[in-house]
């Protein structure tokens, strides 16, 4: 301070000599109440802030906390029974870590009279003695001598309810983390409980561990509304780990995950579509007659690349007629000759002759096979399908056939599996629409530069939990648009579209290469364009940023008359090279009311397409993800709004293409 002082005194400008008035001494005359020092009594008194001053309460005695805490509802005879052991022999260290745990969790009264009622005790005995009888003489435990590896590890059962044990029966990630801690994990599925062997320190920790993540489930409960309550759940089970139970309320879901919960309640909605929409979407099936049916047999079939998720753990079957192979006469006297008990004193003629016999039958076998490939196989006949495709209510639509396979699940229930092989790779063969005159080279240059398109649809059903109305009553909504290069949608080929009829009849064509599907469909696009502003072009700029910031883009003012698909695009990522977010919901304005609509499911297609006989052929690749699975589609256009003539020279069109595979 001193050295601060003069470097202080040292730089200031100012003159650093005492001034003579500070020299002086002061002349005061102070009274002689001001020449005391100490205070009086009086005035040196402190008078205390007044504080609350809480009634003094007696202190409680450890026995009645102890009491408190082992409440009457603890002393019962199942509380001390939990401790009993499966086994009716311990070494000496479990049968001590039995005495203990009692010891340490009861109390001597309550040890004392869950003894007097199954064994006989004395009155000076301690607390651990009385545990140490209880163990002996009422669950007539024995000790064993020696040491087993048992005596090293501690072992914990814990009582799982049935939800619990299916989910962590499913999740094996969990699984995994509760072995992590080193206990080695047990389910006993009879009982309902899971069993850690470990440490005294794993087990804790595991249990610790079971208690957190089951503590974090999640339950929903959906009403049945206009659901099915006798719906099929065990397809939903196999693909979501959620728990499912039944009740009158509703269907009571529970998971780990809430995102499974919301995954669960799309495929129940997917699972019952028809149902939803039974008075636009039909599915009939033409059965073969009875006389070709003796001849037909029944073959597995088995596809899960392409299948959905509602066959794909089915047993399907399929129609086949088996090939029979018959041997001609010469072929038959041949084999006879040769077979015969005097096979074994063959002459080098009849050898000769045999070998020019056979030569024979393999021409003979040749060309029936030819006579049988050239002659003309029923076609499938417009009668049996024309009845189903028509729909008084809605006259103008569109029929088309697609080449697939007519499936079965053990239940006779009838699906459709679109991808044939063989009608990809001979479609793939004809040449290109519109561009007939290209070469082979050229068409191959075309197949390499990605010459399809890229398109998604949507699907949505009406909401069935609607208040006083009938979901059945409005159709299905199909939402399409075109992709860009970067995987995005684009906004001005957006259409979203009613699907007013879709009426689909399948004809198994047993013996043939494929089966077909004869559907008719009538949608319907709900989108509306103003007259004023359809074509309306921006000729003036805008005067502000406020306008730019509000104005609609021109390839966005279709969309105008649905207000809900800007809500929906705006909730929901749709950027196919990313990681899919779709929103729940989609609200359409139907006949002026505003009706929730339900997303199922997603399709990304790829169509190209190709020319025979001037018809209009389309090969789509459709990717459904690990739901929908991936599988090609042959489709044969027909008229829109076609007679009964029209929609036979279809089926002829088509019929010969899968004999032409």
């Amino acid at each position: 301070m001193l050295r601060s002082w003069r470097a202080y005194s040292k730089r200031s400008p100012l003159p650093s000599t005492v001034l003579d008035v500070l020299q002086q001494k002061p002349e005061l005359t102070l009274t002689a109440a001001d020449k005391r020092v100490f205070l009086s009594p009086k005035e040196a008194r402190i008078t205390p802030r007044k504080r609350h001053n809480p009634t003094a309460t007696a202190p409680i005695p450890p026995s009645a906390i102890i009491k408190d805490l082992w409440s009457p509802s603890l002393t019962t005879t199942g509380s001390v029974d939990s401790f009993r052991p499966d086994t009716n022999a311990l070494s000496p260290t479990k049968f001590h870590k039995v005495v203990n745990a009692l010891v340490d969790s009861f109390t001597t009264d309550q040890l004392k009279r869950y003894a007097q009622q199954h064994c006989t005790i004395k009155s000076r005995d301690r607390k651990r003695d009385i545990a140490a009888k209880i163990v002996s003489d009422a669950w007539k435990v024995e000790k064993t001598e020696g040491l087993t590896i048992d005596d090293f590890t501690s072992v914990k059962r814990v009582k799982l309810e049935p939800m619990h044990l299916h989910l962590l029966l499913k999740n094996r990630s969990i699984v995994h983390y509760l072995g992590l801690t080193g206990a080695k994990l047990k389910f006993d599925s009879a009982s309902s409980s899971i069993q850690f062997r470990g440490t005294q320190k794993q087990v804790q920790d595991a249990e610790v561990l079971l208690s957190h993540t089951l503590a974090r489930a999640h339950t929903q409960t959906l009403e049945w509304g206009h659901l099915d309550s006798q719906c099929r759940l065990d397809d939903i089970a196999a693909h979501t780990d959620v728990y499912f139970s039944r009740s009158d309320n509703g269907l009571n879901m529970t998971s780990f995950n809430p995102k499974q919960l919301k995954r669960a309640e799309r495929l129940l909605l997917w699972q019952q579509l028809p149902q939803l929409c039974r008075s636009f979407i039909r599915q009939e099936v033409v059965e073969p007659s009875l006389s070709s049916a003796t001849n037909l047999i029944k073959l597995p079939f088995q596809a899960d690349a392409s299948a959905s998720w509602r066959q794909r753990f089915r047993r399907l079957w399929t129609w086949a007629r088996p090939q029979k192979a018959t041997a001609s006469p010469s072929l038959s006297r041949s084999i006879e000759r040769l077979s015969g008990a005097t096979s074994t004193e063959l002459s080098l003629d009849d050898v000769t002759d045999a070998k020019h016999n056979l030569g024979a039958a393999n021409l003979e076998s040749e060309a029936v096979r030819v006579v049988e490939m050239l002659s003309p196989s029923p076609a499938v006949s417009v009668d049996s399908v024309w009845p189903q495709l028509k729909c008084p209510e809605s006259p103008e639509g569109l029929v088309t056939v697609t080449l697939g396979t007519v499936v079965f699940d053990e239940e006779n229930q009838a699906f459709f599996d679109s991808n044939a092989a063989l009608a990809a790779d001979a479609a793939s063969r004809l040449p290109l629409w519109h561009q007939t005159h290209l070469s082979s080279a050229d068409i191959n240059h075309l197949m390499n530069e990605e010459p399809g398109t890229h398109s998604i649809q949507l699907t949505f059903v009406p909401s069935p939990w609607l208040k006083e109305k009938d979901p059945s009553s409005y159709p299905p909504m199909v939402l399409s648009a075109t992709l860009t290069d970067k995987m995005t949608v684009d906004v001005a080929t957006i259409d979203l579209a009613a699907v007013h009829a879709e009426h689909s009849v399948l004809v198994p064509l047993p013996g043939e290469r494929a089966d077909i599907k004869v559907t008719y469909q009538n949608p319907q696009s709900v989108l509306v364009e103003s007259n004023n502003e359809a074509n309306e072009e921006l000729t003036e700029p805008s005067s502000s940023i406020d306008e730019i910031l509000h104005s609609t883009m021109a390839s966005a003012r279709h969309l105008a008359s649905q207000p809900g698909i800007g809500q929906f695009l705006s909730k929901s990522k749709l950027n196919f090279s990313q990681p899919l977010d779709i929103h729940p919901t989609l609200d359409i304005t139907v006949n002026g009311e505003i009706i929730p609509y339900h997303y199922v499911s997603t399709e990304l297609r790829r169509s190209v397409e190709f020319s025979y006989h001037d018809r209009l052929v389309q090969h789509t690749l459709v990717e459904g993800g690990r739901l929908g699975g991936r599988r090609h589609e042959i489709t044969f256009a027909g008229d829109v709004g076609g007679d009964r003539a029209s929609v036979q020279a279809l089926l002829a069109d088509a019929h010969q293409f899968i004999r032409e595979m």
